[in-house]
Parts: C-alpha cells; sequence; structure tokens
C-alpha cells in the first residue's frame, strides 16, 4: 500500500522473499526532512546475509547464511555520501553459518596454534571460512560508524565475542576479540600449551585469548594483547557473553604479569646456622 500525504511518501506492508527467506518493511520518505528523508524498518527471516551484505554495499560479506532479525535505517539517499551520514540499528540472529574469507580468523588460529589439536580438521580460514551454529548480536550505526559490544560467536572450532566498530566509508575494523577455542571440553587433554599458556584449572576448563584486530577490513592486523590492557566494560561483555566466571578471568591476568624479582640473600639475611 501506497500512501502520499502531506509530503511524505509511505509504503507499507513492503514484502519480498530471497532465496528461501523473507522480509517485511515500512518505508517512508519525508520530502520536507533534508536531513534523513529515508526511513527504513522491518524484519528479514531467513535472508542470507551476503545477499544484504552484497545489495547494500555492492561488494561480497564476510558473512555467509540465513540471518534473522530486526532493523531500522534513516538518511539521505540522494546526497551520495549515505553511510557517511546514516543512523541506524539492528539485532540479528544467523545460524549455521560461515565467516568468509576472514584472514583475521586465520591469524589468530595461527597464533592459538589449535590445528595441532584439532584431530585434523581445522578449516581452510581463507578459502573455506570458519563455519559457526550461531552468531547473534545488535548494532547501532552512526555516521559510517557501525559498532557492536554484544557480539557472540558459537561454533565447533571457537566460540568468540565481539566488542568494537567497522568504519563502512574507510573500510576499516578496530575490534577487540575475546576466543574461547575448542569449546567442546572432552577434547582437551589434561592441559594443552596454546601461545605460551596453559589450558588448565578447575574441572579442566578452557581459558580464553584476547586479541586485536585493527586495519583494512579486507586484510586486518591480529596481535594477542594481555588482559590487563582491557577495559573493565570490555571484560565484562566477554565474562557475560562467553559465561566466564570471575576467579577464571582473574587467573587469566595473571599469566601477563613478570615474574617478580628474587632478591638476593644477604649475609645478614641468611639465618645462622650450626
Amino acid at each position: 500500500t501506497l500512501i502520499d500525504h502531506q509530503g511524505v511518501l509511505s509504503i507499507y506492508p513492503l514484502t519480498f522473499e530471497s532465496g528461501g527467506g523473507w522480509a517485511r518493511a515500512k518505508v517512508e520518505y519525508n520530502r520536507h526532512d533534508q536531513a534523513a528523508p529515508l526511513k527504513i524498518s522491518g524484519h528479514l527471516n531467513g535472508v542470507d546475509a551476503s545477499i544484504v551484505h552484497h545489495d547494500l554495499f555492492d561488494r561480497p560479506g564476510l558473512i555467509r547464511g540465513p540471518t534473522t532479525g530486526d532493523f531500522y535505517l534513516e538518511g539521505n539517499p540522494g546526497s551520495g555520501t549515505f553511510w557517511k551520514q546514516a543512523n541506524g540499528g539492528a539485532y540479528f540472529q544467523i545460524h549455521q553459518g560461515t565467516l568468509r574469507k576472514f584472514r583475521g580468523l586465520a591469524q589468530i588460529f595461527s597464533l592459538l596454534n589449535v590445528s595441532q589439536i584439532f584431530s585434523g580438521r581445522l578449516p581452510d580460514m581463507d578459502r573455506e571460512g570458519m563455519p559457526f551454529d550461531l552468531m547473534e548480536g545488535s548494532f547501532l550505526l552512526r555516521a559510517g560508524l557501525v559498532e557492536t559490544e554484544d557480539l557472540k560467536i558459537t561454533g565447533e572450532a571457537m566460540n568468540m565475542s565481539i566488542v568494537g566498530k567497522q568504519n563502512l566509508t574507510e573500510e576499516t575494523l578496530d575490534m577487540i576479540l575475546g576466543v574461547m577455542p575448542l569449546r567442546t571440553v572432552d577434547k582437551v587433554i589434561s592441559s594443552i600449551p596454546i601461545a605460551g599458556w596453559v589450558l588448565a584449572g578447575e574441572d579442566r576448563a578452557v581459558l580464553t585469548a584476547y586479541f586485536r584486530v585493527e586495519g583494512a577490513t579486507e586484510n586486518p592486523s591480529v596481535s594477542a594483547i594481555p588482559v590487563n590492557t582491557i577495559s573493565n566494560t570490555v571484560l565484562g561483555v566477554f565474562k557475560r557473553t562467553l559465561g566466564l566466571p570471575e576467579k577464571l578471568m582473574k587467573d587469566l591476568g595473571t599469566l601477563f604479569q613478570p615474574d617478580p624479582v628474587k632478591k638476593e640473600e644477604t649475609e645478614q639475611q641468611r639465618p645462622q646456622r650450626e
């Protein structure tokens, strides 16, 4: 249904199908609003994430899989700089998907050295991508920056929580990842050295590692970072999304502390011996 009333064109409900999925949206175009005349809100159900990304940005996305979620977007499509000025938000879930050709993940696997303990079934990140069971989270779009504080990915290879942002116009990333490799605990032998850390503890729990991913979206740099450089706010997010107990996080922090300098005993400090 199309209604044009006092300079506002409304289209609702606008429905379409894509592959095995569908979407329903409401579109408004306010000719009196110079800043953000176009407003779109709606619901996706089972639409492939790679198709959504390609239609919005005219290039392949990093994620494949059926997407279900809600979204809102507003901006000026006639300005030529839509993504620099657009605002909006979204919440979505993707079941049984794949992170496609994300070189940052390949570097993380390399740093964690999990290929030695993954029974030869480690996915080729540069060619196949990383399969996952569920990706879910919310995003806020402001002036070309997409930010998330609760993105969570769960899968056979690893559980991951992501806090950070992507610049859509400059195509750059600035994110911190909390990674729990090999979430299937029965794969873990009594203790496994990964990047110099021993994954052990009460109930043979698997500890987490932390990484900063920054730079160009297509080929970001990845570096392991100590837990004591992460803000309490971000640690709180990782604790909540990865289900980490407080003690586990504190214990992990001690792994990054330098060994205390041992004071040499002086003659006066040494006990008298008979």
